[in-house]
């Protein structure tokens, strides 16, 4: 009889287990599922942030492009680079202008073009013609350089020729030194010399001519006018001749 019992006690406690087991799982089923509406809702939301989140990458996509872009077209310059520029254009040869006739020394087939001098493209001097020149003739005294005071008239004519002639586009002076024959010739040829200068610079305060535009000579005794065994010949062989030519091109 007590076995009876325990059997049905036995019975009785797995059939209160297996209610409550079942109780539990249907109220827990109940709670997991959701409506239709909700599930529907929920995907639609998943959706829209995929197509949203797609969106986002292919704008990061075009922002990454349009960088390189940008990096391309301004490359960094590198210390590197930019030595190597130096080192290249200090390599490029200077171009000179030695002559100062605008036209360069490596094209320039007439160097040493005085100053003034108008030239060609090749850097020779165009052709030109005299129109007129003026001459006149200053003697000196025995182993003299001084300009004697009768002299001076002559060079207020050389003034009033160059003031006659404004439109000259060239003028050029040359000034040739004399001597008698006294004296050794390289002395005579020195002092034939330092009479041309001693005009010169009486032009140059007189009528503020260009220095670059005077030449001078010295011929010592080698070119007399008159016969030295004079003292009036040796007086006109003691000279100097002063040419003033008005040029044009």
């Amino acid at each position: 009889m007590k076995l009876l019992k325990l059997l049905l006690i036995i019975l009785l406690s797995c059939l209160v287990i297996t209610l409550v087991v079942a109780g539990c799982a249907t109220k827990s089923q109940a709670v997991v599922e959701e409506p239709k509406e909700v599930k529907e809702e929920k995907k639609e939301v998943e959706e829209k942030v995929v197509v949203e989140r797609k969106e986002v990458e292919e704008e990061e996509v075009k922002v990454i492009e349009k960088i390189e872009e940008v990096e391309v077209e301004e490359p960094e310059i590198t210390v590197e680079k930019k030595i190597e520029e130096i080192a290249i254009a200090e390599e490029e040869p200077v171009r000179l202008d030695s002559d100062g006739d605008g036209v360069y020394d490596d094209e320039d087939r007439c160097p040493d073009t005085p100053k003034g001098v108008r030239v060609d493209r090749y850097g020779c001097p165009e052709k030109i013609k005299e129109i007129t020149k003026y001459e006149f003739i200053v003697e000196f005294d025995l182993d003299s350089t001084l300009i004697r005071p009768n002299y001076y008239p002559i060079v207020q004519e050389a003034i009033d020729f160059m003031k006659a002639h404004p439109e000259a586009e060239l003028v050029r002076v040359k000034i040739e030194g004399h001597a008698d024959s006294s004296g050794p010739d390289s002395y005579n040829y020195n002092l034939s010399l330092r009479r041309a200068q001693s005009v010169k610079e009486l032009l140059m305060d007189e009528l503020n001519v260009d220095p670059d535009i005077v030449q001078i000579h010295g011929f010592g005794e080698t070119r007399p006018i008159a016969s030295n065994m004079t003292e009036t010949g040796r007086q006109k062989n003691r000279r100097a001749v002063i040419t003033f030519s008005i040029l044009s091109y």
